[in-house]
This record gives C-alpha cells, sequence and structure tokens, in this order.
C-alpha cells in the first residue's frame, strides 16, 4: 500500500493512475476474471478471456471519464460523493450475497425471518399424512415462488421443486445447513431432507441474488383446537336440527289437542 501511494503521487496522469488500480488494488469484478482466467488452464485462453473483459468495460470507463471532464469543478466534489455513496451501498448488497451463499444466517433475509419469528410465532400446520411434509415451489425469471417454508421438526420433507423458468442465476439452489446442492432441471424434481432442528434456515440461488428460507418450528397445530371446531359444527347442525323440529311440532301446542 505504500508503494501504491507513492506512486499515486509521483504520476498525475490518469493513465497510470488507472494501472494501478486495475493492477494493484482490489477489485471485486476484476480479481474474479483473474480467478476465472487462471481457471482455464490455459494462458491463450486467460489472454482472450481477460482481453474480451477489458474490451467491453473500456468504452463505460472512457465515457464515464469523459462525461466527468465535461463537469463543472463545482458540480465534480458532489459526484466523487454521490459516487462513493454508490460503491458503499454496491458493498453492502455483495456482502449480503456473500451472508447468503455461506448460509450462516447473517444475511438480511435470514435475520428479518428470525425477527418476524421471535414478535410473531409460527405453527406449522397439520397435514393429512403427519408422517411427511411437502412443499411445492416454482422456478420463474423473477425469482422462487414461494420462497419461504414453515416445516416441522423432525418430519421428513419432499420439496417439489417445479423450474418452469430457468436462468443463469436461478438454476441451482444451495442449502449449506443441510449441506444440499441442487442442479435445477426444467421440469419437476422432488428433494428429500428432514429438518433436525428448530430455527431459520436460510438458502438461496448459487449466486446469493435470490435467498429464502425455512422455517422450522417444533409445535404442531393444536389437535384440540380443531376437535373443539368440529364439535361447535356438529352443535351448530344439531341446534338447526331442533329448531325445525320445534317448527313443525309448535302449531300443535299452540291450539291445544282436538276435542272428539
Amino acid at each position: 500500500m505504500r508503494f501504491i501511494g507513492k506512486e499515486y503521487r509521483k504520476h498525475s496522469n490518469p493513465f497510470i493512475i488507472g494501472l494501478l488500480n486495475g493492477l494493484m488494488i482490489i477489485c471485486g469484478p476484476l480479481q474474479a476474471m483473474y480467478v476465472m482466467a487462471a481457471g482455464t488452464g490455459s494462458w491463450s485462453e486467460g489472454a482472450v478471456l481477460l482481453f474480451f473483459f477489458g474490451l467491453g468495460t473500456l468504452p463505460l470507463l472512457m465515457g464515464f471519464g469523459f462525461l466527468t471532464s465535461l463537469l463543472s469543478a463545482n458540480l465534480t466534489p458532489k459526484l466523487l460523493k454521490a459516487s462513493g455513496a454508490i460503491v458503499m451501498a454496491l458493498g453492502a448488497i455483495m456482502l449480503n450475497r456473500g451472508l447468503a451463499v455461506t448460509g450462516t444466517g447473517m444475511d438480511f433475509n435470514s435475520m428479518l425471518a428470525r425477527a418476524s419469528l421471535h414478535f410473531s410465532p409460527v405453527v406449522a400446520e397439520t397435514q393429512e399424512f403427519p408422517s411427511e411434509q411437502i412443499i411445492h415451489m416454482d422456478v420463474l425469471r423473477s425469482g422462487y415462488s414461494p420462497n419461504q417454508f414453515t416445516l416441522r421438526k423432525g418430519i421428513p420433507v419432499k420439496w417439489v421443486i417445479d423450474s418452469k423458468e430457468l436462468t443463469p442465476c436461478n438454476n441451482a439452489i444451495i442449502v449449506p445447513q443441510y449441506g444440499l446442492e441442487i442442479k435445477l432441471q426444467r421440469g419437476e424434481q422432488t428433494i428429500e431432507f428432514t429438518p433436525p432442528e428448530s430455527g431459520v434456515v436460510p438458502w438461496s440461488c448459487w449466486m446469493g441474488m435470490i435467498p429464502g428460507a425455512f422455517i422450522v418450528v417444533d409445535q404442531v397445530a393444536d389437535s384440540a383446537g380443531i376437535e373443539l371446531s368440529r364439535a361447535a359444527a356438529v352443535y351448530q347442525t344439531f341446534r338447526r336440527t331442533m329448531a325445525s323440529v320445534w317448527q313443525e311440532v309448535k302449531p300443535f301446542f299452540k291450539d291445544g289437542p282436538t276435542d272428539h
């Protein structure tokens, strides 16, 4: 870093400063391209990859530099402040996506689900087959629908995924806490697992851009409440039947018995 600082003070040429930024300072997309180029295993393929990456970004960077040169001296500081705010916002977004991929539960979506569970506890619905849980999800261009499910701890789950619209981003799902890496294929596929513990289990696409969560709970729907509802329904039916019978026998008691 001291070397970079000395070179910055020594050279005022924007071209040289740009080279220093590209070669010496960590830039997320640029470093990712470095890794991708190295992963090809061929110097020629890596060179071609980096060449076209530079060629694609060159018009944008030169255009931005040209526009800034046309701005007045009073507007330049404001632009720099705005650029700094945008960079910080992008950094926060990238950090959140990285946390989503790790499955630590520290990303924004997981913390929001955990807070919602704390302030408004949910109860898993009793299903027709208590020995398993079946959930359905569609894969669309806009994301996963739905992207949050309430499950019961210790009950096997069948996750039916219908991939209707696959993209390079949504074509794989990772659930780090369960060790699941799901390569999606067009059509339906079923993933089976069993939630071992209660809590919020985050999952996302392989890039961390499309998040989701499993909310695993201990309790199930109150069977006593269900029986009470059924008893209330039976009581209402009995009450209506008795009212109908009373309407039929009421004239007899009103007029009294007939004399012969």
